[in-house]
């Protein structure tokens, strides 16, 4: 096995709508919505403006006010409650608010940002409207400015309560992840502590008693009981050690890459295995105290030891070869952990995607831990399997999370 520096990194490029507004405060998220809502509105009304207007001409006496004042002033008497409704949003920071004071400020700033739009609205006419349409235009704008406000409050309730969700979800996934570490220490400990040890005892015994059964001249007998002490010798070195290994891979509670190389040293002799560190992660790899948390390197070992698996029994592979690297992360303090695993195996049929198979759990928990796992054919012959994790970088002065 050898150590090289190298790596690439690969970062999302699809974003939806909702992750982008999860990343913007509240009161932009509701100036946002409103300032969309009301922008359709006002083109709406200056579409039927110009028709009207091109339909029925402008009445008599208007001709001293020429087509482009009139059309200015439909503009600005649309633009205008806009900015008004956006600048009065911002400053009452309803977002923060109760819903009675949500509402009652909603309605202060509709009415007066529709009067001033009515009024706007007669500057550009020759002679001024009967009361009823006073009325009419003035409710028009006012209703849709609650409505665009309504909407944009609504939508920061709405990914609010998303938040609060997906807390939830991350403080029980994060539980649940703990315990099962726990379980994982104590059953493999268990293993190779007590079980292994009422083994050794067990096979003693049994030795002893094919020591006795042939002296007594049943050397037939004795053979057939020190093959079972054999047997279970075998069961307990092979199966039990290997199971308690599986459970809690041997330095794992050291760091990663370490409990990589020694997942990689158990692989059989005839397939050249290599482990390349990037220069971000060889300078990790170098860190006393852990990046990642137990569990995530428990996640990323399962992932390994899922390739070698599928690499030897599926692919009749002969060379294996790991890269890992780190990038930076989507935010101040977040990194990215980027793992690639290439053999040289039969490798899937050409043109078709490789199913994902028993790595289907392993794809879902990378998931849940916002990372990402694809499957594909590797340019050296085989499969490819590579992970994204990303995780929180610890300060070198600060307690490790591991």
């Amino acid at each position: 096995m050898t150590a090289a520096t190298g790596g690439r990194s690969r970062r999302r490029s699809e974003v939806g709508w909702w992750r982008t507004a999860a990343g913007l405060s509240d009161g932009v998220l509701v100036v946002g919505v409103c300032t969309v809502v009301l922008s359709q509105f006002g083109l709406a009304s200056i579409a039927q403006w110009a028709v009207w207007e091109t339909i029925e001409p402008f009445p008599a006496g208007a001709e001293s006010v020429s087509l482009a004042a009139r059309f200015g002033g439909v503009v600005l008497a649309n633009v205008a409650p806009l900015v008004v409704a956006v600048a009065a949003l911002a400053v009452a920071g309803l977002a923060r608010r109760s819903w009675t004071i949500r509402v009652a400020a909603t309605l202060g700033i509709a009415l007066a940002a529709g009067v001033l739009r009515t009024q706007l609205l007669l500057w550009v006419r020759a002679s001024a409207p009967p009361p009823w349409a006073w009325v009419i235009e003035t409710l028009s704008g006012a209703t849709a400015i609650v409505v665009a406000i309504m909407l944009g409050l609504l939508a920061v309730d709405a990914r609010r309560r998303s938040r609060v969700k997906d807390e939830v979800a991350a403080q029980a996934l994060g539980e649940l992840e703990s315990e099962e570490v726990q379980i994982r220490q104590e059953v493999s400990q268990l293993l190779h502590g007590s079980v292994q040890q009422h083994l050794v005892v067990i096979a003693a015994q049994l030795d002893h008693v094919a020591d006795l059964v042939a002296d007594a001249g049943a050397d037939d007998a004795a053979e057939q009981v020190r093959g079972l002490a054999a047997s279970l010798d075998e069961v307990r070195e092979g199966d039990v050690r290997r199971l308690s290994q599986t459970l809690f891979p041997a330095g794992v509670d050291i760091g990663l890459f370490h409990a990589a190389q020694l997942a990689l040293a158990r692989v059989p002799a005839h397939v050249a295995t290599e482990l390349h560190l990037g220069p971000l992660a060889q300078r990790f790899n170098e860190i006393t105290r852990p990046q990642l948390s137990v569990t995530e390197r428990l996640l990323e070992l399962s992932a390994l030891e899922e390739a070698v698996t599928n690499a030897l029994k599926h692919g009749d592979a002969r060379r294996i070869v790991v890269r890992a690297d780190v990038a930076p992360g989507s935010a101040p303090g977040l990194a990215v952990l980027e793992v690639t695993i290439d053999d040289d195996g039969g490798g899937p049929p050409t043109g078709t995607e490789p199913a994902l198979s028993g790595l289907a759990r392993l794809q879902t928990r990378f998931e849940q831990h916002g990372g990402e796992l694809e499957v594909g054919e590797s340019p050296i012959g085989g499969f490819r399997l590579v992970t994204r994790l990303p995780f929180a970088v610890v300060p070198q002065d600060e307690p490790g999370t591991g």
